[in-house]
């Protein structure tokens, strides 16, 4: 992504360049793709999680299709603490998490199924914001992922602090029943 915190007026770029981010973030992804796929590498990337809910994230300059052309795999990164607190409000928290991660995984798919590119969901296993996610916040989203049909998902806690080895009731995801 391209840089969105600090002051970015102190930024000094010495090499003028005539491309906006996004060609810069594809052409990247295209020339590590051309290079790195005769060896038998896959090429992945992660997006933000609301990359996969617009055409386009114009503040990071992140396309879906523009980068799914060159990947074998995108990682959207949809924590439901950072989606807006209104989206999906008049649903129980239960239900909303869950609807986040379902919604985001079939839009990711539909977009991106068409260059055989997959989809594998990063899921929010940190409590910031947890109060509005529901008590069983982790299976929810678990849920959601395999009812979206999505190729996989990562469970994700900057501090590696994982609860789901913890929780009482896990998922079973190798053996869900979708509903």
């Amino acid at each position: 992504r391209f840089p969105t915190d600090g002051i970015k007026g102190t930024l000094i770029f010495p090499e003028k360049n005539s491309s906006n981010g996004f060609e810069t973030i594809i052409n990247f992804l295209k020339k590590a793709y051309t290079e790195l796929k005769p060896y038998g590498v896959d090429i992945s990337c992660d997006v933000y999680g609301y990359t996969v809910w617009f055409d386009s994230l114009n503040l990071v300059n992140q396309h879906l299709e523009g980068m799914a052309i060159y990947a074998d795999a995108i990682y959207p990164m949809v924590y439901p603490s950072h989606f807006s607190d209104s989206l999906y409000k008049i649903m129980g928290k239960e239900e909303r998490t869950y609807r986040i991660i379902f919604e985001s995984g079939t839009k990711s798919k539909r977009r991106i199924d068409k260059f055989k590119t997959k989809t594998i969901l990063y899921l929010q296993d940190f409590t910031w914001k947890s109060s509005l996610m529901g008590k069983d916040y982790v299976n929810n989203q678990i849920k959601g992922a395999i009812d979206a049909d999505v190729d996989g998902f990562i469970l994700w806690n900057p501090s590696s602090k994982y609860s789901y080895f913890s929780l009482p009731e896990k998922i079973n995801f190798l053996n869900y029943k979708k509903d």
